[in-house]
């Protein structure tokens, strides 16, 4: 009785000896091996740069926050002296206001001396 003949599954050539479950010839299974190789550097370069990627990432995410954060800082300064300035602003308007009142006195107090200067004379 002769043995069952295998052919490679890849290629077809007829197979000499079966070893295991192993049903594809020599240059077929270097040439797989070949490629799973190629797929696996492939994929861990791809990993590797979706590594740097990601810390590119989050670099950049730190620094959108710190700078975020300083914008945020400056403008709360910002608000503090714009109220500072709005207050001297209006304190600077009384005194305004105030001088001008003492003018007004001061005027006043001008016209009525000379008026009983002149109703002296």
């Amino acid at each position: 009785k002769m043995p069952p003949k295998y052919h490679c599954y890849t290629c077809g050539k007829l197979l000499k000896t079966v070893v295991g479950s192993v049903t594809e010839c020599s240059d077929c299974r270097k040439n797989s091996q070949r490629k799973q190789e190629a797929h696996i550097m492939l994929m861990q370069k791809q990993i590797e740069e979706f590594s740097l990627e990601t810390e590119r990432q989050k670099k950049s995410l730190e620094h959108l926050k710190k700078t975020e954060l300083q914008k945020a800082k400056e403008m709360k300064e910002l608000e503090i002296e714009r109220a500072r300035l709005e207050d001297k602003k209006l304190e600077n308007a009384q005194t305004t206001e105030l001088g001008k009142a003492l003018i007004v006195s001061v005027v006043e107090i001008e016209k009525a001396r000379m008026s009983k200067d002149l109703e002296e004379k």
